[in-house]
C-alpha cells in the first residue's frame, strides 16, 4: 500500500512539472497574437528533446477565431507557429523546420 501511495505521488508531481513546462512553452507562441486570452490549444505533444508541439487556434483582429495553426516551440527564440510571416514560418517553412529539428 505504501508502494502504492509513493507512485501516485510521484506521477503527480512529475505531471506538476510537465504542466508548467508547458505552460512556459505556450506562453512562447502566445507572446505574439493579438489576443492571447483567447488561445485555445490542442493535440499538444511535450517531446522528450524539449519542444512543445500542437495546434492552436486564436482570434484574429475582427474578433473571430481564424482556425487552429500549427506551432512547435522550445524556448523564446524558439516558437514558430505556422503562417504567421514574420514572426513564423508559412506551411513549407514550418514543414522544413519541422524535419531539420529532433522533435522526437
Amino acid at each position: 500500500m505504501r508502494l502504492l501511495a509513493v507512485l501516485l505521488s510521484a506521477a503527480c508531481l512529475a505531471a506538476c512539472g510537465d504542466s508548467r513546462v508547458v505552460e512556459e512553452k505556450r506562453g512562447f507562441v502566445t507572446a505574439g497574437l493579438r489576443d492571447p486570452s483567447s488561445a485555445q490549444f490542442r493535440n499538444e505533444s511535450l517531446k522528450p528533446s524539449g519542444w512543445l508541439c500542437g495546434e492552436l487556434n486564436s482570434k484574429n483582429a475582427y474578433g473571430a477565431y481564424s482556425g487552429s495553426k500549427r506551432f512547435m516551440a522550445k524556448d523564446s527564440a524558439s516558437a514558430y507557429m505556422e503562417g504567421m510571416g514574420a514572426n513564423g514560418v508559412g506551411e513549407t517553412g514550418h514543414q522544413q523546420v519541422s524535419r531539420s529539428l529532433d522533435l522526437r
